[in-house]
């Protein structure tokens, strides 16, 4: 059976484990965002007062916070947003709720384990009453002229909800309006400050919060490193620091006399601490070896047989594509055919999904504990009764070169990874297929036949060592010449518009063929030509319209890049702009993209065109330009 309940837990629950609505629910003022608003009657029904923390809270109010966008990948769900979701929960009543998302998803406080999304329903007249109380009790000031003030006590950077969004660190601007793709109307978001992830602040402390960490684990006594995954000592327990919640976590604190909510938070830390030092053992506020040693001899906890199996350590941990570190590597040696290097890309996740089907188990490619259990050979959950087909296996007998369209394109693109899924074989994709082949030690030709197919689903294929013979003669062409064949006498660089440029961009792939040579199309064009050997100055002549048209060309020395934007763009990096803005820095930002008037107006269409961008650099898709989309912009 798995056992999921008896590690200490570095993660959130489930994202959505519904749980039932207990507390009741009555009327009471709502959210005040700019404007009253109005609601249905709730007459029959009562918000229950704001919750109050176990500690003294001080007269003086926390520092207020900076803004700390995401820098690293560590989803491990940090204590912070558990607490406050355990805090909702016991007030207001049981709710779903997600704290950590893998990365890769564009810059976001969830890969690094410190936003809490709480589920509730903007719809629901009842829910929404809750809800909008709640942040209503965050937002609001005091006398003081303080604003935030419960915001600040409890580390909350920004609030997201009902297409609003209040800035703990901009509190002036108030409730504004929330342009992003979703409008937060069945969840409140709240992202947390690194102080306010680890609970240093004085809902928790009692101690009013006098300066601000800046980054993961800075000044965080005992905090895991990113990316980090439970340790199993020899005693058979897990390493125990802040961060960590579960049974064992409850089992410690029950040892020590403090309450037992499972949550390793300050308390635990300080308790930990006072046990080692009347032990004479080094006083880290780390439950390891050396602690649950002398927590055992001294009869607090029971002992018991420490697992033997080289996985158990991992046993906790929940893996995916995307997912890295040395759980990875482990799962890699132990599923074998493919290789141990601490990235689950697609290979390995074609790998896990073949093993949950031999397993019975649900083939989609998530490692749980149910999955570690089978992968040590201990009883396990089968969930899928009948082994399902791999999703790939319905395109396996066709074949696809550069000019292919459709499904089976797109699922390869997925499979491959890196790419725009946009069904369309062009340079990119024909170059991550040349690169996988390269990898798998088969024929980098760029074609994907059956044997390519078979080695993308974990299946058995065949090496095909290296040829220089030429490639099998493709079927003959039409008649028609190369539809680039037209546009090849036309150069076209940043700033050209036309047919010529449409026909540029749908070749390339990943792009809108809207006939303006933008900022998007530059960095397109400059990767191809990268790819290719040529001189990478984004400029589109005879030689490259030969490369795209597959005829011979003559690969050129890199020349020296052309002078970069920048000079002019650095000066803006650290100015925020979105919807609505004006000035300079619009002026620029129009101009660096492309196919816009450079008006100095940000509107409808400058929004448009920097989600475009984002979208293409794999960033978050909201149309603000901060510093990660500035710095895209001078790197392009």
């Amino acid at each position: 059976m798995p056992r999921p309940n008896t590690r200490p837990q570095f993660r959130a629950p489930s994202w959505r484990t519904v749980s039932a609505l207990s507390a009741p629910l009555v009327a009471a003022p709502l959210l005040a965002t700019g404007t009253a608003q109005a609601v249905p009657s709730l007459a029959a029904f009562t918000v229950p007062a704001p919750p109050t923390p176990k500690v003294t809270l001080p007269a003086e109010v926390d520092i207020a916070p900076s803004y700390q966008g995401q820098n690293t990948c560590d989803p491990t769900a940090k204590p912070g947003p558990i607490a406050l979701a355990q805090l909702l929960n016991s007030h207001y009543g049981s709710r779903s709720y997600g704290i950590s998302r893998s990365c890769g998803n564009g810059v976001t406080e969830h890969s690094e384990g410190r936003a809490l999304d709480w589920m509730i329903n903007a719809n629901v007249p009842e829910q929404k009453a809750i809800a909008d109380a709640v942040v209503q009790w965050l937002s609001a000031g005091d006398d003081k002229g303080n604003a935030g003030v419960m915001a600040r006590r409890l580390g909350i950077m920004y609030i997201i909800w009902d297409r609003k969004v209040w800035r703990a660190y901009a509190p002036e601007r108030g409730w504004a309006a929330y342009t992003g793709s979703s409008p937060h109307t069945d969840h409140i978001h709240f992202s947390f400050t690194w102080d306010g992830a680890y609970m240093r602040t004085s809902w928790w402390t009692g101690v009013a919060l006098k300066t601000v960490t800046i980054g993961a684990g800075s000044g965080v006594p005992g905090a895991p490193p990113p990316g980090s995954v439970p340790v199993l000592t020899s005693t058979g327990y897990y390493v125990l620091r802040v961060g960590s919640f579960g049974d064992e976590v409850k089992l410690v604190q029950r040892a020590l006399q403090i309450p037992d909510d499972g949550a390793f938070g300050p308390v635990t830390f300080e308790a930990v601490r006072a046990y080692q030092s009347r032990k004479g053992l080094t006083a880290d506020g780390i439950v390891g070896n050396e602690t649950w040693n002398r927590l055992i001899a001294d009869g607090l906890v029971p002992a018991k047989t420490a697992a033997a199996h080289p996985l158990e350590q991992y046993a906790r941990s929940t893996l995916r594509l995307g997912s890295r570190g040395e759980g990875v590597a482990a799962l890699q040696r132990a599923i074998g055919g493919v290789e141990a290097d601490g990235v689950f890309g697609a290979v390995t996740e074609a790998r896990v999904k073949a093993f949950q089907q031999t397993k019975e188990l649900t083939a989609d490619g998530v490692v749980t504990p149910n999955v570690w259990n089978a992968l040590m050979g201990e009883p396990y959950t089968k969930t899928a009764p009948v082994a399902a087909a791999h999703p790939l296996q319905q395109y396996a007998s066709t074949t696809l070169r550069v000019g292919s369209r459709g499904a089976a394109v797109t699922a390869l693109q997925k499979a491959l990874g890196g790419l725009t899924a946009d069904g369309v074989f062009g340079p990119m994709t024909e170059s991550k297929v040349k690169s996988y082949q390269r990898s798998k030690e088969l024929k980098a030709d760029g074609i994907v036949n059956a044997n390519v197919w078979n080695a993308l689903m974990g299946k058995s294929y065949t090496k095909t060592a290296p040829s220089t013979a030429p490639s099998p003669a493709p079927p003959p062409p039409p008649a028609a010449t190369h539809p680039l064949e037209q546009h090849a006498t036309v150069t076209v660089q940043r700033g050209s518009r036309g047919a010529a440029v449409a026909a540029l961009q749908k070749a390339l792939g990943g792009l809108t063929a809207d006939g303006v040579f933008g900022a998007l199309t530059e960095a397109k064009v400059r990767s191809y030509q990268q790819s290719k050997q040529l001189t990478v100055n984004g400029v589109v002549n005879a030689n490259v319209w030969n490369a795209l048209m597959g005829k011979t060309y003559t690969k050129t020395a890199v020349a020296a890049p052309a002078p970069a934007p920048s000079s002019s763009l650095s000066q803006y990096s650290s100015v925020v702009l979105r919807l609505g803005s004006r000035g300079d820095a619009v002026v620029a930002l129009q101009k660096a993209l492309g196919g816009l008037t450079a008006d100095g107006v940000f509107g409808p269409a400058t929004d448009k065109r920097v989600r475009d961008f984002q979208r293409s650099e794999e960033l978050t898709v909201d149309g603000v330009v901060g510093r990660q989309t500035w710095a895209a912009l001078i790197g392009s």
